[in-house]
């Protein structure tokens, strides 16, 4: 995912953040383990995932919402190539 052009879109709200990702076709990427200080909402459009989350992997299905919890440290990949 580095490197490649994307499209990022990210809305303060009270709890945090809400952030849309729109990634080009391409080779499925990994995202580094990292945390956030506000809540991640995390929105699944178009493309499935999976979190490396509290030690265990978690998918994220197509069309899911997922929450991320402040100074949690996750990573997140994607499970194939992107169409």
């Amino acid at each position: 995912m580095a490197g490649e052009p994307l499209h990022l879109e990210t809305h303060g709200i009270d709890l945090g953040y809400v952030e849309l990702y729109r990634y080009p076709p391409g080779p499925g990427g990994e995202v580094p383990k990292h945390a956030h200080a506000e809540y991640q909402f995390c929105f699944s459009v178009d493309f499935p995932g999976e979190y490396n989350y509290r030690g265990e992997r978690h998918p994220v299905p197509v069309q899911s919402v997922s929450v991320i919890h402040p100074g949690e440290v996750h990573a997140a990949r994607d499970l194939d190539d992107r169409q």
